[in-house]
């Protein structure tokens, strides 16, 4: 089973996950809200992409809001971007929910 290893947003955790046999890293800072200063992921991925030299994939989560954030993380070397929030608002307010509603 292919493992990514997630919440990597410096070079070295970077190069150790790869060389610890991890299929993909995902840039994440779990949403900013473990640590108070923690880089944002669009600072860190240039430094994670350099750093994994193309042996693995990488992709994005967190901070991702708009689609403009989605083509930064691209021009980056980010394979893709990983979103929840902007997902399901957009499926809420295709299928009808509405905020409150349980």
């Amino acid at each position: 089973m292919p493992i990514l290893a997630k919440g990597v947003v410096t070079a070295e955790d970077a190069v150790l996950a790869v060389e610890n046999g991890c299929a993909g890293i995902i840039v994440s800072n779990h949403g900013a809200r473990q640590l108070d200063g923690v880089v944002s992921t669009i600072d860190a991925l240039e430094e994670v992409v350099n750093a994994v030299q193309g042996k693995v994939p990488v992709f994005v989560d967190s901070g991702v809001r708009r689609g403009t954030d989605i083509v930064k993380a691209l021009a980056l070397g980010a394979k893709a971007c990983l979103v929840s929030r902007v997902i399901r608002t957009t499926s809420a307010t295709v299928i009808g929910w509405k905020p409150g509603l349980r």
